[in-house]
């Protein structure tokens, strides 16, 4: 583990003004903060955006550079070219008694919006962001992407020459009529997802462990990846 990430675990908690969601993706913020690089606004307040931003910063991340154009709040925890993942819920596209139900089992796309925002700020246009979640078997993945307007972040950050990956960690799709299973189609899986991983780094720039590392602690290090859940 690299020197400088702090030893204890932080926790911030904030409130927006609102308990909603912005519509339109890609979810933009409406105001262009100094640490903002893309340009593109949102065309109404984005409280999730916000929301997010002002965590990070109660956190203490990069405390010295808050509010200026320098501010990396993730830089302390995955180095330039590296590889970061972000784990939201993505349990199923839609829920049998609410046609708005799926808000209640995804992790809205705004979230992933402005938390991969800060990944890009921490990994640049040499890493990657990758979004990735093993939802309920008999759901749709391409389903739920599209619900959440995922496609259209990724559309985003490809004309931005910066690269997220939407994966299914799942080995196996279901489709059900009636709660009745009439097809399976298999999936790549995770093994597939993990081989596709750049090397970020060399290994000798990163800390040696204090014993003889194993061959897991040898492969971590040559391609460094930070995961975040929520």
């Amino acid at each position: 583990m690299p020197e400088n990430i702090a030893s204890q675990y932080r926790v911030a908690v904030t409130r927006t003004r609102a308990a909603s969601y912005p519509d339109v993706a890609p979810f933009s913020p409406d105001t262009a903060y100094p640490e903002y690089p893309h340009g593109h606004l949102g065309p109404a307040t984005n409280q999730v955006y916000s929301g997010v931003r002002r965590v990070l910063a109660l956190a203490g991340m990069d405390a010295a550079h808050v509010d200026t154009a320098r501010w990396n709040p993730l830089g302390d925890f995955v180095p330039p070219g590296g590889t970061v993942v972000l784990k939201p819920n993505l349990v199923r596209e839609h829920h049998p008694w609410d046609p708005q139900g799926w808000r209640y089992v995804l992790t809205h796309g705004s979230v992933v919006r402005a938390v991969a925002d800060y990944a890009f700020a921490a990994v640049g246009g040499a890493g990657r962001v990758v979004i990735a979640d093993a939802p309920q078997t008999d759901s749709s993945f391409a389903a739920i992407v599209s619900v959440l307007g995922l496609d259209e972040l990724r559309r985003f950050y490809r004309e931005r020459g910066l690269r997220l990956d939407l994966v299914d960690l799942r080995q196996e799709e279901w489709t059900t009529v009636d709660d009745v299973v009439v097809a399976r189609r298999r999936l790549p899986g995770p093994a597939a997802a993990c081989r596709a991983t750049p090397a970020a780094r060399s290994p000798s720039t990163w800390p040696r462990p204090a014993s003889s590392p194993t061959t897991a602690e040898r492969a971590a290090t040559t391609a460094p990846t930070t995961t975040a859940g929520w």
